[in-house]
């Protein structure tokens, strides 16, 4: 197994771990029903046999090919989980705009090299998109710029 793509095979695994779990969890808490008549928990169940059989559609080929060697830094999921914990912090006292530069500009950090006019435009990109879906589009009831102070 030294030299076979571990990414992809470790990646479809772990779609397949998590679809089954969530199809179960679906199927024995939530009543199925019929084909004619569906219950709550038919989609989910449909749902995590997908993902299933994606995962292996994903890691049996994976498999049975060489693949680079996985290049895994020790900082990346750090800067991405304090990414996700800024947005969390950050949402409710000053909104959704500042919450998305924080949790772009965060987990931007995970990359190994990081450059600051990509940066920038990524970070201000993605705060205009959330505006212009969030705020415009769906017309949510949420603050996009506040100042608590």
């Amino acid at each position: 197994m030294a030299g076979r793509d571990i990414r992809d095979m470790t990646g479809g695994a772990a779609l397949s771990v998590l679809g089954a779990a969530y199809g179960l969890h679906a199927a024995t808490t939530l009543p199925l029903g019929t084909i004619r008549s569906m219950g709550p928990g038919m989609f989910p169940a449909i749902l995590g046999t997908i993902l299933v059989v994606l995962g292996l559609a994903v890691a049996i080929p994976a498999a049975f090919r060489e693949g680079a060697p996985m290049d895994l830094r020790r900082w990346s999921p750090t800067f991405v989980l304090l990414g996700i914990a800024a947005f969390a912090l950050v949402v409710r006292p000053f909104g959704l705009i500042p919450a998305t530069v924080a949790v772009v500009g965060l987990s931007q950090l995970a990359e190994r090299e990081v450059k600051p006019g990509r940066m920038l435009l990524l970070t201000g990109f993605a705060a205009l998109l959330a505006w212009g879906i969030f705020g415009l589009a769906l017309g949510l009831p949420m603050h996009m710029l506040n100042w608590p102070f």
